[in-house]
């Protein structure tokens, strides 16, 4: 099942090992196809199967600001309230 992206802003670490403290950095991640560029050295696992995404610098920003986007305004989200 893939998790809820609403406050994900708000909930780092990132990803299902925790391992990116940051969105830009998990959406580096993904966008170069899983691969990890350390010291200038691509870093490839070959367990991994992602495609590079190929996204633009302002597609990157564009799509980390999405996510932020998508935890509401201090007071203004709604409560349940339980039973």
């Amino acid at each position: 099942m893939t998790a809820n992206l609403r406050r994900a802003a708000e909930t780092p670490p990132y990803s299902s090992d925790g391992g990116f403290q940051t969105l830009e950095q998990c959406v580096e991640h993904y966008d170069a196809g899983g691969r990890v560029i350390i010291n200038n050295i691509v870093q490839v696992d070959p367990r991994i199967e992602i495609q590079p995404l190929g996204l633009t610098p302002l597609a990157k920003v564009a799509l980390v600001e999405f996510i932020k986007a998508l935890a509401p305004e201090p007071g203004t989200s709604p409560r349940i309230a339980l039973p």
